[in-house]
C-alpha cells in the first residue's frame, strides 16, 4: 500500500493517524508525557515521534500569540508539514 517518504513508509496506521491530526478537534493530544488518541483511548507516542522524525508533522505548543480559534494556550497541537500533506494526499488519491 505504501510508498516511502523521508525514510518512513505510509502504512494504513500512519495514514489514519495523519488524517486524525489533519482533522484537528483535539483528537490527538499530549498529556502526562504521552501522546494520546482520544477516540481510540490509546497511546500513540511512538508513532507521533517517528512522524516528527520523518518531518511529516510538527509539535507546536500554543502561546497567546499563536492561538487559533478553538485552541488552548499551553496545549501541544500536532500539525502536518508540507511533506505530511503530500503523504496524506498521495495515499488518498490511490
Amino acid at each position: 500500500m505504501s510508498g516511502e517518504y523521508n525514510g518512513l513508509h505510509a502504512t494504513r496506521v500512519r495514514v489514519a493517524l495523519l488524517k486524525a491530526i489533519n482533522e484537528g478537534r483535539g483528537r490527538i493530544y499530549f498529556e502526562a508525557n504521552h501522546v494520546w488518541d482520544r477516540a481510540l483511548g490509546i497511546k500513540v507516542t511512538n508513532r507521533i515521534l517517528e512522524m516528527i522524525g520523518a518531518e511529516w508533522i510538527t509539535a507546536e505548543k500554543v502561546t497567546a500569540q499563536s492561538k487559533q480559534p478553538g485552541e488552548y494556550v499551553g496545549v501541544t497541537y500536532y500539525r502536518l508539514t508540507e511533506l505530511g500533506e503530500s503523504v496524506l494526499k498521495g495515499q488518498t488519491q490511490r
